[in-house]
């Protein structure tokens, strides 16, 4: 058997079964912060001071801002001239679908969460059978 042969798994049924049983396993590693919050750290302080003034200039009208004049004490930077964006992009939207910024961040946190758990089950997946895949998805979750 070529390792092409085994890229796509044979058993339609099953694989869906797992691929559903890999995204659980992405939502179940978000569950210590849906009930303890989340962990005090200075990343997720310096993530929303980067997306507390985009929020500001989308709310403006400025979607694609060079110069965030609300952060740095009102003196402003360029951070997403040098910063990929997507993240507080992501935060911004649901930040205005849910109205608030912590469902934001637990919403955003558990897709990329179930991304992770997807593209490890995938990943492996290409070398293994589905049962290796998923326990390899668990053990790097």
């Amino acid at each position: 058997m070529k390792i092409e042969d085994r890229t796509f798994p044979t058993n339609q049924k099953n694989s869906k079964l797992f691929f559903i049983l890999a995204a659980f396993f992405g939502i179940l590693a978000m569950f210590p912060v849906y009930f303890q919050g989340f962990p005090v750290g200075a990343d997720f302080d310096n993530h929303f001071r980067f997306a507390l003034p985009l929020y500001d200039e989308i709310s403006l009208g400025n979607y694609l801002p060079g110069w965030l004049a609300e952060s740095n004490y009102g003196f402003g930077d360029a951070r997403f001239r040098f910063y990929p964006p997507f993240l507080y992009y992501l935060l911004c939207l649901f930040r205005f679908l849910t109205g608030d910024w912590y469902f934001a961040a637990l919403i955003v946190f558990t897709l990329f969460s179930v991304i992770g758990a997807l593209g490890v089950y995938c990943w492996t997946r290409r070398s293994f059978n589905d049962r290796i895949s998923i326990f390899a998805e668990m053990l790097l979750r």
